[in-house]
Formats: structure tokens, sequence, C-alpha cells
């Protein structure tokens, strides 16, 4: 459901971001695409450490899945991994197209299709931003359900408690 819902703000923006990209100035889309770039290694950094302390035995179990529980915490940790990799390549893809951006500024040929050009890379941005933001969510979502399930775990642990506590002294009771 969720891909539906990012897949649908894609379509929705895209003509939008097209259409008013020509009229926003080359300088604000580089400062968008620094702090972009800037954000994605970051994130990389974060993903990449929350990996190695966090989850330091799932690194170890993955190649060893023996029950559900264990299939369950692999799948979060495959999640995170996924972002990683999303985030690696879109700081890849920004890497690889800055000196790019930086030829075509300055080949007299494209002065000609500026509008054009910063249409283009308006979009190329909007593609870049909403990778993160999937790899952000592929990321929070797991982890959002395992706190649901610790809290409800918890939850059902306090009431056998209460239960066990009643039960005890039920039975002191009709001991005496």
């Amino acid at each position: 459901m969720d891909k539906v819902i990012f897949f649908l703000a894609f379509i929705i923006f895209l003509p939008i971001i097209w259409f008013f990209g020509k009229d926003v100035p080359y300088q604000d889309l580089s400062d968008i695409f620094d702090s972009l770039k800037d954000t994605a290694a970051i994130i990389f950094a974060i993903l990449g450490a929350w990996i190695a302390v966090i989850y330091p035995k799932d690194l170890k179990a993955i190649f060893h899945v023996n029950n559900s529980k264990d299939i369950e915490a692999t799948v979060v940790f495959e999640k995170l991994i996924s972002s990683l990799i999303i985030v690696t390549f879109t700081l890849i893809v920004m890497i690889a197209s800055m000196p790019i951006m930086a030829l075509i500024k300055n080949i007299p040929f494209f002065q000609g299709y500026k509008e054009y050009l910063r249409q283009a890379l308006l979009l190329y941005i909007y593609l870049l931003t909403l990778a993160q933001v999937y790899a952000l969510l592929a990321t929070l979502i797991p982890n959002i359900k395992m706190l649901i399930d610790l809290a409800r775990a918890k939850s059902s642990a306090e009431v056998l408690r209460r239960n066990c506590s009643v039960n005890d002294e039920s039975n002191n009771d009709s001991h005496q």
C-alpha cells in the first residue's frame, strides 16, 4: 500500500515539477542538490553505524537463520541493508553527476537550452529525493512495527504478571 501512495505522489508532482522547473534558478537547484548530497551522506553514516552497533548479532545470524524469531529479525535487518543500498546508490549517482553538471553548465551549446536543463535538473533532484525518502521509510516502518510488537509483548507480560499475582493470592487464601 505504501508503494502505491509513493508512486501516486511521484506521478502527481511530476508535471508540476517539470512545468515550474524552468523558473527555478540554477543556484537554488545547486544548493538543493548539495543539501541532498550531504543528507544522503549523513543517512549513509547513520544506517551503517546503526547496523553495526544495534544489529551485530544479525550480521552473524543472517547466514544461520533457524527459527521464526531469527527470520523476523532478518526481515528488519534486510530492510536496513536495502535502505543502505538505496542511499549508497543515490550517493554514487550524485557524485558521478557532479562533473557532468559542471561540464554542461560551461559548454556554450547548452546555453540555449537553459530552461529545459533546469527542468531536467529539478526532476533529477526530485527523483533522488524520492529515493532517499523511500529508503528512510523502508527503514522506519519495520522499526515502528518492532516497537509496536515490543509494546504488545510488554503489555502481555504485565497482564500475565498481574494475573499470576492474583492467582498466587487466591491460592494462598485457599490454603489457609
